[in-house]
């Protein structure tokens, strides 16, 4: 039997939550039943080195880490940059630079939502099926600066996968006038690489001197980290001997270290970056925080969990499942008294800390997320034609 071809879409391969799993689905899908080929709109990230060299890798804009010579890479940026945003704004010029011929691929699968949305709409008509894959909320998400061409991508697509229920009712709720609830729906959650996870994490990694709390994600609003630095700096005015180390890179560095500045916490918040390893941080961290405003599967909770982590996380889309309302963690408000009085508990309480350790570290293979990629898988193959 011919094997099926199927085209999966994402922005580019930078080191957010849904290119983490992206990049360990490429790296697990080679027994399914079809050809994998992977399609960035830009062709950069740190995942791009983790996927399996046999995936096929197209994209729209090259990137610049491919390029040696300082002069073409800049050349490159900005012939990049002022070409994005000409077809962005003017969407129905993208079928004339995109290459994927009509017929080529089964099913086309748009893993995040983004630039790649608004490409798979435009291009529709050369696949059998678009599956639209929601990994956030998109009620509070501002997915690309150009949402009416967004929207009328979302609404060419055939069928939608949520990373959680939540996610789903988010999305109804936004789409509920454009009558998408009425398409086929499904919820799929995020696989998590247990086995790696703790292999990584087991690395020779020193310890903390002090109390720590651990964040990690982008460095963008969607995660409210001046949310955690002012919580933070009302532990510290009250006395604790703690830290914050958070990781990972982004646009808001600056503001960010500047609220530090303005609150004299600059010395007890850390700013370390984007790590390879966020996993030998998280194991001797005492406790991580997710401090978002939305996410719709957050990755990092999962890990947390796998590592018997305590955890501290707003109560938003995807941690109320994944902690089923505080069984695994605690829940808090999405304001920076209500997380600095949930820090608190779990700074002071030992007894509850241990808890909560103990309980995650007992109940192993029994969360909502797994360990492999059977279920993703088993959709995208419901997907392509028989």
């Amino acid at each position: 039997m011919k094997r099926r071809n199927v085209l999966i879409l994402i922005d580019a391969m930078n080191g957010g939550g849904a290119e983490r799993v992206l990049s360990f689905v490429l790296r697990q899908i080679g027994t399914a039943d079809f050809n994998c080929t992977l399609y960035l709109i830009v062709k950069e990230g740190i995942y791009l080195n983790q996927i399996d060299p046999n995936i096929q890798v197209r994209y729209l804009f090259a990137g610049d880490s491919s390029i040696s010579n300082p002069v073409i890479r800049l050349l490159n940026k900005i012939y990049r940059a002022a070409a994005y945003r000409i077809l962005f704004r003017l969407p129905f010029l993208l079928p004339f630079f995109c290459t994927v011929r009509k017929g080529e691929y089964d099913l086309a699968v748009s893993f995040c939502e983004g630039y790649n949305t608004i490409l798979l709409g435009k291009i529709k008509n050369r696949f059998k099926a678009c599956v639209q894959w929601l990994q956030v909320d998109v009620r509070n998400h501002e997915a690309t600066f150009n949402p009416r061409a967004f929207d009328n991508a979302m609404q060419r697509m055939d069928a939608f996968v949520g990373v959680s229920a939540q996610t789903l009712e988010g999305f109804n709720k936004r789409y509920e006038k454009h009558g998408l609830n009425n398409k086929p729906q499904h919820i799929v959650y995020n696989p998590v690489d247990v086995d790696l996870i703790h292999k990584l994490a087991a690395e020779p990694f020193a310890d903390f001197k002090t109390f720590t709390f651990l964040a990690i994600g982008r460095l963008q609003h969607q995660k409210r980290i001046d949310r955690l630095i002012e919580a933070h700096a009302m532990l510290i005015n009250k006395g604790y001997d703690m830290q914050t180390i958070i990781l990972g890179k982004g646009e808001l560095h600056k503001s960010l270290t500047e609220l530090c500045e303005k609150l004299n916490v600059k010395q007890s918040v850390r700013f370390e970056g984007f790590q390879p390893n966020v996993y030998t941080w998280l194991k001797k961290a005492d406790v991580f925080v997710l401090s978002s405003d939305y996410e719709g599967f957050p990755g990092a909770v999962c890990e947390s969990m796998t590592l018997a982590k305590p955890i501290v996380a707003t109560t938003i889309t995807g941690t109320v499942e994944l902690l089923e309302n505080g069984r695994w963690g605690l829940l808090t408000d999405t304001d920076s008294a209500s997380l600095a009085d949930a820090m608190e508990r779990m700074l002071t309480d030992a007894v509850m800390r241990n808890r909560y350790s103990q309980l995650l570290a007992e109940h192993q293979g029994k969360f909502l997320f797994k360990n492999h990629i059977a279920d993703v898988v088993q959709l995208i193959t419901r997907y392509l034609p028989t």
